[in-house]
Protein backbone atom coordinates (compact mmCIF):
# COMPACT_ATOMS: atom_id res chain seq x y z
CA UNK A 1 0.00 0.00 0.00
CA UNK A 2 2.77 2.40 0.98
CA UNK A 3 4.75 1.61 -2.29
CA UNK A 4 1.49 2.12 -4.26
CA UNK A 5 0.83 5.92 -3.02
CA UNK A 6 4.43 7.15 -3.27
CA UNK A 7 4.25 5.70 -6.93
CA UNK A 8 1.33 7.81 -7.39
CA UNK A 9 3.24 10.75 -5.33
CA UNK A 10 5.95 10.45 -7.65
CA UNK A 11 3.83 9.92 -10.83
CA UNK A 12 1.86 13.10 -10.04
CA UNK A 13 4.80 15.49 -9.12
CA UNK A 14 5.99 14.90 -12.27
CA UNK A 15 3.19 15.34 -14.54
CA UNK A 16 2.38 18.38 -12.35
CA UNK A 17 5.77 19.51 -13.19
CA UNK A 18 6.42 18.82 -16.82
CA UNK A 19 8.53 15.90 -16.38
CA UNK A 20 6.96 12.75 -17.60
CA UNK A 21 10.08 10.78 -18.44
CA UNK A 22 11.69 10.13 -15.33
CA UNK A 23 9.65 8.19 -12.22
CA UNK A 24 12.01 8.59 -9.43
CA UNK A 25 11.13 7.43 -6.11
CA UNK A 26 11.36 9.90 -3.52
CA UNK A 27 12.90 7.40 -1.03
CA UNK A 28 14.85 4.19 -1.30
CA UNK A 29 13.33 2.47 1.69
CA UNK A 30 10.86 1.10 -1.05
CA UNK A 31 10.66 -2.95 -1.16
CA UNK A 32 12.49 -4.82 -3.40
CA UNK A 33 11.03 -6.32 -6.82
CA UNK A 34 11.39 -9.89 -6.82
CA UNK A 35 11.93 -11.39 -10.59
CA UNK A 36 9.52 -14.11 -11.85
CA UNK A 37 12.32 -16.78 -11.37
CA UNK A 38 12.58 -16.07 -7.70
CA UNK A 39 8.88 -16.03 -7.59
CA UNK A 40 8.05 -18.99 -9.30
CA UNK A 41 11.14 -20.51 -7.52
CA UNK A 42 9.52 -19.68 -4.23
CA UNK A 43 6.43 -20.99 -5.42
CA UNK A 44 8.36 -24.27 -6.46
CA UNK A 45 9.82 -24.76 -3.03
CA UNK A 46 6.71 -24.33 -1.59
CA UNK A 47 4.98 -26.75 -3.29
CA UNK A 48 7.85 -29.51 -2.73
CA UNK A 49 7.00 -29.17 0.89
CA UNK A 50 3.77 -29.40 0.50
CA UNK A 51 4.29 -32.51 -1.31
CA UNK A 52 7.02 -33.96 1.32
CA UNK A 53 4.21 -33.47 3.85
CA UNK A 54 1.58 -35.06 1.81
CA UNK A 55 3.36 -38.47 1.42
CA UNK A 56 4.53 -38.25 5.37
CA UNK A 57 0.61 -37.93 6.12
CA UNK A 58 -0.12 -40.67 3.15
CA UNK A 59 2.40 -43.17 5.09
CA UNK A 60 0.82 -42.24 8.83
CA UNK A 61 -2.67 -42.93 7.51
CA UNK A 62 -1.15 -46.50 5.51
CA UNK A 63 0.12 -47.33 8.96
CA UNK A 64 -3.03 -46.74 11.09
CA UNK A 65 -4.54 -48.83 8.44
CA UNK A 66 -2.32 -51.80 9.08
CA UNK A 67 -2.84 -51.30 12.78
CA UNK A 68 -6.85 -51.16 12.37
CA UNK A 69 -6.44 -54.38 10.56
CA UNK A 70 -4.79 -55.88 13.24
CA UNK A 71 -6.83 -54.72 15.75
CA UNK A 72 -9.86 -56.23 13.58
CA UNK A 73 -7.59 -59.80 13.60
CA UNK A 74 -7.24 -59.91 17.30
CA UNK A 75 -10.57 -59.03 18.07
CA UNK A 76 -12.10 -61.70 16.08
CA UNK A 77 -9.43 -63.70 18.05
CA UNK A 78 -10.97 -62.69 20.92
CA UNK A 79 -14.64 -63.67 20.21
CA UNK A 80 -13.48 -66.88 19.00
CA UNK A 81 -12.43 -67.40 22.30
CA UNK A 82 -13.02 -65.16 25.11
CA UNK A 83 -11.78 -66.69 28.52
CA UNK A 84 -7.44 -66.21 26.57
CA UNK A 85 -6.35 -63.32 28.42
CA UNK A 86 -3.11 -63.03 26.45
CA UNK A 87 -5.42 -62.37 23.62
CA UNK A 88 -7.55 -59.97 25.96
CA UNK A 89 -3.97 -58.16 26.52
CA UNK A 90 -3.12 -57.66 22.91
CA UNK A 91 -6.63 -56.52 21.74
CA UNK A 92 -5.74 -53.96 25.01
CA UNK A 93 -2.53 -52.80 24.08
CA UNK A 94 -3.23 -52.63 20.17
CA UNK A 95 -6.64 -50.62 21.15
CA UNK A 96 -4.09 -48.40 23.01
CA UNK A 97 -1.58 -48.05 19.75
CA UNK A 98 -4.50 -47.69 17.69
CA UNK A 99 -6.22 -44.53 19.71
CA UNK A 100 -2.73 -42.99 20.15
CA UNK A 101 -2.21 -42.86 16.79
CA UNK A 102 -5.67 -41.45 15.50
CA UNK A 103 -5.06 -38.75 18.20
CA UNK A 104 -2.04 -38.06 16.91
CA UNK A 105 -2.85 -37.72 13.02
CA UNK A 106 -5.52 -35.85 14.24
CA UNK A 107 -7.98 -37.85 12.77
CA UNK A 108 -10.65 -38.37 15.84
CA UNK A 109 -13.32 -36.33 13.36
CA UNK A 110 -13.30 -39.68 11.05
CA UNK A 111 -14.20 -42.32 12.88
CA UNK A 112 -17.83 -43.24 14.41
CA UNK A 113 -18.17 -41.91 18.49
CA UNK A 114 -18.58 -45.24 19.40
CA UNK A 115 -15.58 -46.80 17.89
CA UNK A 116 -13.51 -44.52 19.61
CA UNK A 117 -15.27 -44.74 22.89
CA UNK A 118 -14.16 -48.90 23.04
CA UNK A 119 -10.59 -47.67 21.91
CA UNK A 120 -10.97 -45.46 24.65
CA UNK A 121 -11.81 -47.75 27.14
CA UNK A 122 -9.46 -50.08 26.33
CA UNK A 123 -6.68 -47.51 26.31
CA UNK A 124 -7.48 -46.42 29.96
CA UNK A 125 -7.26 -50.44 31.33
CA UNK A 126 -4.00 -50.14 29.39
CA UNK A 127 -2.99 -47.41 30.85
CA UNK A 128 -4.75 -48.72 34.80
CA UNK A 129 -6.58 -45.63 34.76
CA UNK A 130 -9.88 -46.60 35.12
CA UNK A 131 -13.33 -46.53 33.03
CA UNK A 132 -12.96 -43.39 31.34
CA UNK A 133 -15.52 -40.17 31.16
CA UNK A 134 -17.76 -39.14 28.17
CA UNK A 135 -15.64 -35.97 28.32
CA UNK A 136 -12.49 -38.02 28.38
CA UNK A 137 -13.05 -39.19 24.96
CA UNK A 138 -13.81 -35.84 22.63
CA UNK A 139 -10.48 -34.43 23.45
CA UNK A 140 -7.90 -34.76 20.77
Amino acid sequence: MRYVLITLLVSFSNLCMGNEATLKPITNDLPKMRSMDEIVSSELSRLDNLIVMTQQNLQNQLALRTLLEQYQQIQAQHLQNDQDIEILFKLVKMAQRLFESIKQNHLTHLFEQDFLSELALFSQIANKRGIPRESQLNKD
